[in-house]
């Protein structure tokens, strides 16, 4: 006979899919609970900090003590997050819940994360060190070769085997904690529930991986500054992501006759550079009128209109003389910039964009180059926000140059937190993922791995530049959208 009144079924640990945006959301929520206590939350996190890498450093079983605590003390954090919930203060001694409440299962969260973090070593030292050693005992050019391959497929089946480990132990502290899950079910449960929502956790890795960077180095001070900063981004950070995305989108939908433009634009662009003495000056004039010819393409085909060859020259046919001005705008600013820069690396950095000629290794090794480096990149960062949009906005909308390099630059300051993320997604789909491609290739085939990689990569730009040009694109449609051009 059941009794009464019968008991609710068990959680299931069953999750559901949700928009992107609510991860700033998270992140807002996350500062609010922050500032309730930031004395108590700092005190926790430094004690967290002390005891996890206090375990660390001893020898042989210090790193698997510290995997076997983790879940118990982030239990812990979590229980003073649940405390402030019911209104109450967090307090210090929150932070060892976990070594009073499901003690037992969350223990078996960290031997499971102990024993993957292990086997996951294991593997990568038996790939890296097993290629290491038998590179470095042929030694020979190909040897050296074969070993430089065996640790970067080791570095990349690090990462390819933790993404998995970090979803599964991502909310299985929370689900044994606070929905008394067994140890199995809250990581199945875990790991779905990062499966299902994979765009919202990509967009939010992103953020962190790059701001997370910024704010180390300081001292690791910045990571005060970047909780608020991730806070205030809210939906307009997501955006930034689907420019890209939407960039590709566009790209598909013509992808033969946008590589073809493309190609056409670079082989001109070489041509015109090829011209002696005046082909560098020139070729920056003729910039923004191929950037409003791609943009007149990307527009037709958002329109569900035909892309043609003549599109690469359609930029031209409005406002020439603008657009040719605000070429010059462009290149005597990044003239001042590199004069600038001059100033205090003796102009070495100034010749090697302008003539190709490589600074000497004194010259590297003094730090006056890469002090120039820095500050041209700097400077060359409100300068890149005036010019963004300029093209466009002089060639659609009729703007005079002054115009039209203030409204690109207040556009880009108004939407900075989406220009960052864009910044990120650009870095990881143009440069971080082409180079373990191009990587894997070479590890693979060590012989011909060099002929394989240029082979490859003409491909992969004829894919990610058209991708990136539309995405501007979608820049400024997401921008401006609302504004009707006269072009």
């Amino acid at each position: 006979m059941d009794t009464f009144p019968i008991p609710p079924p068990a959680f299931s640990g069953r999750c559901r899919a949700v928009p992107p945006g609510n991860i700033f959301d998270w992140l807002r929520q996350g500062w609010a609970v922050f500032m309730v206590n930031p004395g108590a939350w700092i005190a926790m996190t430094v004690l967290f900090a002390v005891i996890f890498f206090g375990l660390s450093i001893v020898p042989l079983i210090g790193r698997f003590a510290a995997f076997l605590l983790s879940p118990l003390l982030t239990a812990g954090l979590l229980a003073a997050c649940r405390r402030i919930e019911r209104g109450e203060p967090p307090e210090i001694p929150d932070l060892f819940t976990g070594f009073r409440v499901a003690t037992s299962n969350l223990v078996m969260l960290g031997l499971a994360l102990a024993v993957a973090m292990l086997a996951i070593f294991v593997l990568v030292t038996l790939l890296g060190g097993g290629s290491l050693a038998g590179g470095l005992m042929m030694g020979t050019p190909s040897g050296f070769g074969f070993a430089f391959a065996g640790m970067l497929l080791a570095l990349l089946l690090s990462l390819v085997l933790t993404v998995p480990v970090a979803m599964a132990l991502c909310f299985a502290p929370a689900l044994v904690l606070f929905n008394d899950m067994a140890p199995l079910p809250a990581l199945r449960a875990s790991f779905d529930a990062c499966l299902t929502n994979t765009l919202p956790f990509l967009v939010f890795g992103l953020i962190v991986l790059v701001l997370g960077f910024f704010a180390a180095l300081p001292l690791g001070l910045g990571f005060l500054v970047l909780m608020p900063v991730l806070a205030g981004a809210l939906h307009a950070a997501y955006r930034g992501w689907r420019w890209l995305a939407d960039g590709y989108a566009l790209f598909r939908r013509n992808p033969l006759m946008f590589g073809l433009l493309i190609l056409g634009y670079w082989i001109l662009m070489m041509l015109i550079n090829g011209l002696p003495l005046l082909g560098p000056f020139v070729a920056p004039l003729c910039i923004p009128g191929f950037a409003v010819s791609f943009m007149n393409g990307c527009r037709d085909l958002d329109a569900g209109q035909p892309l043609t060859p003549q599109h690469l020259f359609s930029g031209f046919r409005h406002h020439p003389r603008r657009l040719v001005a605000l070429g010059a705008v462009y290149l005597a600013a990044t003239l001042a910039i590199l004069g600038i820069s001059a100033l205090l690396d003796g102009g070495g950095l100034l010749r090697m964009m302008l003539i190709g000629d490589r600074p000497d290794a004194a010259l590297l090794s003094s730090g006056d180059f890469s002090a120039a480096v820095f500050t041209a990149l700097l400077l060359m960062v409100p300068l890149a926000m005036a010019y963004w949009f300029a093209p466009v906005l002089a060639g659609w909308h009729d703007l005079p140059v002054g115009k039209a390099l203030f409204f690109s630059f207040f556009a880009c300051l108004r939407n900075w937190r989406a220009f960052l993320v864009f910044g990120a997604s650009l870095t990881f789909v143009g440069a971080l993922l082409p180079g373990i491609v191009l990587g894997l290739v070479g590890a693979i085939f060590p012989q011909g791995g060099d002929f394989l990689a240029r082979l490859l990569s003409v491909p992969l730009l004829l894919i990610l530049a058209p991708t990136l040009f539309a995405s501007f694109y979608a820049c400024y449609r997401d921008v401006f959208g609302g504004i009707r051009d006269t072009a």
